[in-house]
């Protein structure tokens, strides 16, 4: 199996519901663990990541519910193992599992007929957001997150923070938080 190396993540969002998907290739667990944190629907709670868990290590994706680190937004992340033939079937499975915790997040009902169109919408659009990743074309105006974009990110709020007083170089160079809110 070669290496996963991509550090590249795009966030989907839609119009209709306030969860963004995060899909990638292969993602490093160093970027997985610079961009989000483990977030835990029944407790509440966000850990970080010591290591992707199955680093996709024989099976076509691994999905997580996650806590992004540069912010409180709870998303869904579906990492795409680089070394499967990423078809149809490894698509419908991870929409699927998306789009259920979309609609249980959001408190939607889902059965046969009238009462499953929300989730039947939502299992076809992140199918064609995971489409639009593997086949590398993914629209222009689709936010990238990568290391990078996020340690820019933090070094905005804590040049902020330092600016405000909220965050100062203690006697060993360290930052620490002031009292000021």
């Amino acid at each position: 199996m070669k290496a996963q190396t991509s550090t590249v993540v795009y966030e989907f969002t839609n119009e209709v519901y306030p969860y963004s998907v995060f899909i990638g290739i292969g993602v490093s667990d160093l970027t997985v663990r610079k961009l989000f944190m483990r977030f835990d629907d029944r407790t509440g709670r966000s850990t970080p990541f010591k290591i992707w868990e199955n680093s996709l290590r024989g099976v076509g994706a691994g999905c997580q519910v996650v806590r992004l680190v540069v912010s409180s937004q709870i998303a869904y992340f579906i990492n795409i193992n680089p070394n499967v033939n990423a078809n149809a079937e490894l698509i419908a499975h991870e929409a699927c599992h998306a789009a259920d915790w979309i609609c249980n997040r959001c408190g939607v009902k889902y059965g046969l007929h009238d009462e499953g169109e929300a989730h039947a919408y939502l299992v076809g659009m992140v199918a064609r957001f995971m489409e639009q990743v593997i086949t590398h074309q993914v629209p222009k105006t689709v936010k990238k997150w990568t290391p990078t974009v996020v340690n820019h990110i933090f070094d905005a709020e804590i040049e902020e923070d330092i600016r405000t007083g909220r965050l100062k170089y203690d006697e060993n160079g360290k930052l620490v938080p002031t009292d000021k809110e």
